[in-house]
């Protein structure tokens, strides 16, 4: 019978049936492989919202299996607002991400910071800012032993007329640039970024000897300022997302974009000066009353310039922005006031009772609008933490809300949302519900227990000297000024295009 297919049929038909096979190999692997994905994404939400050690603790739905719910309140710019709203919502304890927990009575915060807790991963991006980015509770008591002498209240005491002068200045430039006196018509102008120059300033004298000479350019000196508060955004959503910075990390792109002293402009403006200042003064000693001076009378601070380095960049980086938001904020707050701005202005400058009603003031700030609002988180210990009946497990990430505690009407009164002073007065009106002395206790604005900011008496002797300086010189017309609540914050700072327009006009 003869052959009726050819040899290339033959051949075409025989890759045809391996094809086939293949493809039906391919469809049985697609197959188990979807059923196994599918079954992983299925065990994940299952885990993650019904199994998961936090999964009794209440909050929102998504917020149970995903950061992104955490990362987009940080972005809306309200992430205070946001957790205020939970805590009405859920209680005092509540779950705002797959491993992370939000507590907001004033009780809880002595549980989260206790002296043994470690920070988490969300310190990841700190670890180049000294003291700050150290996780081990130990290894934290041993560095702040070497950094405690420059804070202690003799040498803080001995910084006094540093800070004066450059207040001095700071209200001069003012006077000379935008006052008018009484009868004149008085220009609007943005005061935005005149707190951080004269922080600025004052930290870098504080710390070196001598200022950068913000003030006195009246400039952003190589946009260092606005560099910085523009790499808050990203800075932010890495410390709240530490996966985010882990990749940029392993990658190489942290690296290659980080600031350097070379960059010539931005952060690196600051990475340069503090290098040129220590090499310098190593070069050079002096008798200077300066922190850089204490620092290098530790042996360990000399002998490891790297860590010398890195605790003065923190002190102005941490220092000089804190100072800038509380000023900003403080003038958004008693201009808003008018009962308040027109007490302050009718108190006599230098008395003991104006000085006592500007520190009030500027607790109070502190108190509404903390400077600090990143979420300074603790990892619980091994056999976890109860907040009240809620057991939060070992090894997962608190934080109290400053924003919150500082709000509750149990400890301030239904007042709690008002800005008024005469609270840490000891001026019972009726409305606070703990005494005077128990008030003081709950200023959390430079944190609380062993890794409080070692700057505070600093940074408070700052406040005090300049807002005493800026109601003495002047009136301020602040009609055009927004209420400090409506500013979006991102990270620890105000985001820097909040307008202050101001009036001055000389009282002196």
């Amino acid at each position: 019978m003869p052959n009726l297919i050819s040899k290339d049929a033959l051949y075409g038909l025989e890759h045809f049936i391996q094809l086939r096979a293949l493809f039906n190999h391919i469809s049985t692997q697609t197959t188990a492989f979807g059923v196994a994905l599918s079954f992983a994404i299925v065990f994940y939400f299952v885990y993650y919202i019904l199994l998961h050690p936090l999964a009794h603790i209440p909050g929102p739905f998504f917020s149970k299996f995903s950061d992104i719910p955490y990362l987009l309140r940080f972005l809306s710019g309200y992430e205070y607002k946001h957790d205020y709203a939970l805590f009405q919502r859920y209680g005092p304890v509540v779950r705002v991400g797959p491993n992370r927990v939000a507590v907001g009575e004033p009780e809880h915060v002595a549980t989260v910071y206790n002296k043994n807790a470690w920070k988490g991963d969300n310190y990841n991006l700190s670890q180049n800012y000294g003291i700050f980015g150290i996780k081990s509770a130990k290894d934290h008591a041993e560095r702040k032993k070497m950094l405690t002498h420059p804070f202690l209240p003799v040498a803080v005491k001995s910084y006094d007329p540093i800070i004066q002068r450059n207040v001095d200045y700071f209200l001069d430039a003012l006077q000379q640039t935008y006052a008018t006196r009484k009868g004149e018509p008085a220009k609007i102008f943005d005061f935005l970024q005149w707190p951080a120059f004269f922080s600025y300033d004052t930290l870098t004298e504080l710390a070196f000897g001598e200022p950068m000479g913000f003030v006195q350019e009246q400039r952003d000196i190589g946009d260092m300022y606005q560099s910085f508060e523009t790499a808050l955004y990203p800075i932010g959503a890495m410390i709240r997302v530490p996966s985010v910075f882990k990749f940029l990390k392993f990658t190489g792109i942290h690296d290659m974009m980080a600031p350097k002293p070379t960059d010539g402009n931005g952060v690196g403006v600051i990475l340069s000066f503090a290098d040129t200042m220590i090499q310098k003064r190593i070069d050079n000693p002096s008798d200077k009353p300066d922190i850089l001076n204490k620092y290098l009378s530790s042996k360990y601070l000399l002998e490891n310039r790297d860590i010398l380095f890195k605790e003065l960049l923190l002190l102005i980086v941490a220092g000089t922005d804190t100072v800038a938001i509380t000023i900003r904020a403080i003038l958004s707050n008693v201009l808003n006031d008018s009962r308040v701005n027109s007490h302050l202005l009718s108190l006599t400058p230098g008395s003991p009772g104006y000085r006592t009603y500007v520190s009030a003031c500027i607790k109070e700030t502190l108190r509404l609008s903390p400077p600090g609002q990143m979420p300074f988180a603790r990892v619980t210990p091994p056999h976890g933490h109860h907040f009240g009946d809620v057991l939060v497990p070992g090894g997962f990430q608190v934080y109290p809300s400053f924003y919150t505690i500082n709000r509750c009407t149990r400890i301030w009164g239904p007042d709690a949302n008002v800005f008024r002073p005469e609270r840490w007065l000891g001026h019972l009106n009726g409305s606070e519900v703990w005494s005077h002395e128990k008030l003081r206790i709950m200023d959390l604005s430079f944190g609380v227990g062993p890794r409080m900011c070692l700057g505070k008496p600093v940074a408070e002797t700052e406040l005090q000297l300049v807002i005493e300086g800026l109601w003495e010189r002047f009136e301020f017309d602040g009609s055009h000024l927004d209420k400090i609540e409506n500013v979006k914050v991102f990270n620890q700072m105000r985001f820097g295009s909040m307008p202050l327009g101001v009036r001055l006009r000389e009282r002196i």
